[in-house]
């Protein structure tokens, strides 16, 4: 430290000290002015002739009775149907229904297309080169954005195939090749 910095410091420290000790002694109250004879005031004494006595009567006070309203419950009128003879009703034959699974997997397929879904990424770019990467190795991959602002995901998805065995077999040779674990989903 330099020498005229060490001299403020101390300086500056002396005068803290002297203002701690003396500023007490200056400031004690001494130049104030205190009250010397207590407040008093002089009430008359309480008397007879200076006394009121007031004595309060309960109001009566009738109690009110509040009515309800009375809800009157809704009638259900019974809607009238044609009526059907007994011999009708039982001679309408029921539609059987044979669900296969064939028919089962093309109804739930919406057209037999099949996806494999590789990854959902919050960045664009980051699904693109996933993407390029799939391309450059020979599988038919795309990019599918959903959702609105900051909750937006990009999909990669590798297909459509028109069976489910095929994409599965699509998401098996993902796995083993290239390490790469999908999963199997109907693309809309």
């Amino acid at each position: 430290m330099e020498e005229a910095l060490k001299q403020r410091l101390v300086g500056a420290s002396v005068l803290v000290v002297l203002a701690v000790i003396f500023l007490p002694l200056l400031f004690d109250g001494s130049g104030m002015a205190k009250p010397t004879a207590p407040l008093s005031l002089d009430l008359p004494e309480a008397s007879a002739k200076n006394t009121v006595t007031i004595t309060l009567k309960p109001k009566q006070v009738k109690p009110t009775v509040v009515k309800q309203p009375q809800i009157k419950p809704r009638t259900v009128k019974p809607v009238a149907e044609k009526p059907e003879s007994v011999e009708k009703v039982a001679a309408k034959p029921k539609p059987v229904v044979k669900a296969t699974p064939k028919a089962a997997e093309k109804k739930a397929t919406n057209k037999g297309q099949w996806i494999v879904q590789l990854g959902s990424f919050g960045q664009r770019a980051n699904a693109q080169t996933l993407r390029d990467k799939l391309i450059n190795l020979g599988y038919k991959s795309f990019v599918e954005a959903s959702g609105q602002g900051s909750a937006q995901v990009y999909r990669v998805r590798v297909g459509p195939e028109p069976s489910r065995e095929r994409a599965e077999a699509m998401r098996i040779k993902l796995q083993t090749k290239e390490k790469r674990k999908g999963l199997v989903m109907v693309y809309p």
